[in-house]
């Protein structure tokens, strides 16, 4: 991954290199990175950048646990019905509702109290379609790093360093400032709050737009005319009877 001279990464380099584009599920992964170009600069530290590729990837290897973890930003550690919709409804778009019934089903049998993180990949393993976007998506930056099997050995690692226990984005971030320093301008969970608001505003205008050209309505002038010709053959033919 290439730097500027001041040894930041664009962002829209980062989306390019990876083969990414825009969507609400990857608003939130990159949401990390973007708050750092936020202010008119388009690139990020590339400490910062070494430091968020590993804290996803490494995560990213169980991708219900990267999943949960961008979608549970109440930190209960359980994910609601409504944000297991919302997820889906982020990865795939308006095919949720009109082609994935199945999937559409099985988010209505969520019981009230939710999925723990266990539940959560249960439900992804019963229907595979949930995630599996994404996880083509994870893949690629996978092979285009380091890797999967380094990267699966990192992920040992973390999990080694945290003796075993499940420790989602914010937990790492909270850690590394705090034991060392690095990165010392880590965003907070508030700043990341307000920054998907921002994206998941932004998304559902373009989700508006697509759906409309999905769904085109007819043109009132076309229905008109329509209409006026079907008038004037009934006519022509009622004269010629």
């Amino acid at each position: 991954m290439s730097k500027t001279k001041e040894g930041k990464v664009e962002v829209k380099r980062i989306m390019k290199k990876f083969s990414i584009k825009r969507s609400p599920f990857m608003e939130r992964v990159f949401s990390i990175l973007i708050l750092q170009s936020i202010k008119g600069n388009p690139a990020v530290d590339y400490k910062i950048f070494i430091f968020t590729i590993w804290n996803l990837l490494t995560i990213g290897l169980d991708m219900p646990a990267l999943a949960m973890s961008l979608y549970d930003l109440t930190r209960t550690k359980r994910l609601s019905r409504d944000e297991v919709h919302d997820m889906m409804k982020d990865i795939h778009g308006w095919k949720l509702e009109q082609h994935h019934t199945e999937l559409t089903r099985a988010i209505r049998g969520i019981e009230s109290t939710g999925l723990n993180l266990a539940g959560f990949q249960m439900f992804v393993l019963k229907n595979k379609l949930a995630l599996e976007p994404i996880t083509q998506i994870f893949d690629k930056m996978f092979t285009k790093t380091l890797g999967k099997a380094r990267w699966t050995a990192l992920a040992r690692k973390r999990q080694e360093r945290w003796e075993g226990k499940f420790v989602d984005l914010y937990d790492v971030m909270a850690d590394m400032k705090e034991e060392t320093g690095f990165p010392d301008h880590v965003i907070s969970l508030e700043q990341y709050r307000e920054q998907i608001a921002k994206n998941i505003k932004y998304m559902a205008e373009v989700e508006e737009i697509k759906r409309a050209r999905n769904n085109p309505k007819p043109d009132p002038s076309a229905e008109e005319k329509k209409e006026e010709v079907t008038k004037r053959r009934k006519k022509k033919k009622k004269k010629k009877d």
